[in-house]
């Protein structure tokens, strides 16, 4: 072998190596970004890799991890929590980014039925079948079960039929599976006229989606990572990189915050 080819093989070498060495760099500086379990976001195989390759793509590669509801593990979180709260769960933070609901409507609960029953209270889902995403989501479970208890009436766990999303909730609905579907209130506004359905009970305290990013990152990190959701739009059906948030979440944006 002459010394050029020689050298040709030796830089071709080098260069494997070096790749080989910056894609290990790259897996370990892969970001957790955690979505709480129970909201209504998928956690498919085909959703997280859409997501996890748009952010890769915009300069902010992530790892999606499902938790448990108040486990706040991972550099970027997602979580619903009241619209009040500065910080999620007290986490420092140098960058916020609130989810954007449809025409801006306040993310509380409703409790829908269709119009053609004429149920206009609470009262009359006595012993009703209800649709809810889950029993652990803080906008889906919580202030509905409080809707009930304020109005007198029995949540009967035998009559809940949870559906994994907001999606199978209003199917069940429409399907006539059950009496009553729990939604948020920027969904009923989406779905509720065009579907022939109204809403009995509203919850008052409106909850926010927020994404935090940890003051432990660089500051041109975040700001790659801030971007990246900037620029999500749930735009169609086919497009699944949204679908790791729950489906009222319509896309982000930025706030700033003090540590």
């Amino acid at each position: 072998m002459n010394a050029a080819r020689f050298f040709r093989h030796a830089l071709l070498a080098s260069s494997l190596v070096t790749a080989m060495a910056q894609g290990e760099v790259a897996a370990i500086d892969e970001l957790g970004f955690s979505v709480p379990q129970g909201e209504g976001g998928s956690i498919s195989l085909r959703a997280r890799q859409a997501f996890e390759h748009h952010m890769k793509e915009s300069e902010c590669p992530v790892r999606v991890e499902s938790r448990a509801q108040n486990d706040e593990a991972g550099e970027i979180v997602f979580s619903v929590m009241p619209a009040s709260a500065p910080y999620a769960a007290g986490q420092p933070v140098t960058a916020r980014l609130t989810a954007r609901t449809y025409e801006n409507t306040p993310l509380t609960a409703t409790v829908l039925v269709k119009a053609s029953t004429g149920v206009n209270s609470l009262e009359s889902l006595e012993g009703e079948r209800l649709a809810l995403v889950s029993k652990t989501s803080v906008l889906g479970f919580v202030p509905v079960r409080e809707l009930f208890a304020d109005a007198g009436v029995d949540f009967n766990e035998g009559q809940l039929f949870i559906t994994g999303s907001y999606e199978g909730a209003i199917t069940l609905l429409l399907h006539g599976d059950v009496f009553a579907a729990a939604l948020p209130a920027p969904l009923s506004a989406r779905w509720a006229k065009a579907n022939g359905l109204s809403m009995v009970a509203q919850s008052l305290t409106p909850l926010a989606g927020y994404v935090t990013i940890s003051d432990s990152l660089a500051e041109s990190r975040r700001q790659a990572c801030v971007k990246a959701l900037q620029s999500l739009e749930r735009s169609s059906a086919r497009d699944k990189r949204m679908d790791v948030f729950p489906v009222w979440v319509e896309g982000f944006r930025h706030e700033k915050t003090a540590p």
